[in-house]
């Protein structure tokens, strides 16, 4: 897989397999889910633009995210649809809650056989081109020999808002805890500091899904024209 991403100009691929790095990154990435749930506007882009919560929104759309292909737990499962209330979320942050949702991340993060990391040296676009051809190949060859991949690139979009473009919403104490989590992130991976963190991902074996996700035909979203 390592030398899959390396076929690819600039790309890095980092792992991390030890169990005290796991739980770092899983307490950074639980930490950035909780935040995504507080900010509204991002809170309304994983409630209404990326989850399914039922399999009727699933045929409607054929899109997203569907709650069923998640295998959660019962408790998991009502907890998550718990959060599509933004009476809740606001109840939680009064009282400063979300341990349950943090618990769930590190969870997954210590059932990991590894985490990876591609990295690119600097955030340009063609970067991020590539970055995405090297994810693509390397998912398809972790699914050949029945790895099974989960992305995991909420922490990056928050370090990206937050230390580059420098237009996250949020109060200060909130913008430097983010700048803390970057600064401990980099040093897990050890990258430099002008390095970008393009793509994570957590790498295991499991059994599959036997629930499939539902995506739209290709009569549906491809379009051949003629000169």
């Amino acid at each position: 897989l390592s030398s899959l991403v390396n076929e690819t100009e600039n790309a890095k691929l980092t792992w991390v397999t030890d169990i005290e790095k796991l739980k770092n990154i899983g307490a950074i990435s639980s930490h950035a889910d909780l935040l995504r749930m507080f900010i509204d506007e991002a809170h309304t882009d994983f409630v209404e633009k990326e989850m399914r919560w039922n399999l009727a929104e699933v045929l409607e759309t054929e899109n997203g995210i569907g709650i069923h292909t998640l295998d959660l737990s019962n408790n998991d499962n009502i907890g998550l649809q718990l959060i599509k209330d933004k009476r809740t979320v606001e109840f939680l942050k009064q009282i400063e809650g979300g341990s349950a949702f943090k618990r769930i991340a590190l969870q997954q993060f210590l059932s990991s056989s590894a985490v990876g990391l591609i990295s690119m040296p600097t955030n340009n676009v063609k970067n991020f081109i590539n970055c995405g051809m090297a994810a693509e190949r390397l998912w398809l060859a972790a699914t050949a020999l029945d790895l099974q991949i989960h992305p995991v690139n909420v922490p990056l979009i928050f370090f990206y808002k937050n230390s580059i473009e420098k237009n996250l919403n949020i109060p200060e104490k909130d913008k430097a805890i983010l700048t803390n989590l970057e600064y401990n992130f980099k040093n897990i991976f050890s990258l430099s500091q002008q390095e970008q963190a393009m793509f994570m991902f957590r790498i295991f074996k499991a059994t599959p899904s036997p629930e499939r996700t539902i995506r739209k035909s290709r009569k549906k979203i491809l379009s051949i024209g003629r000169a």
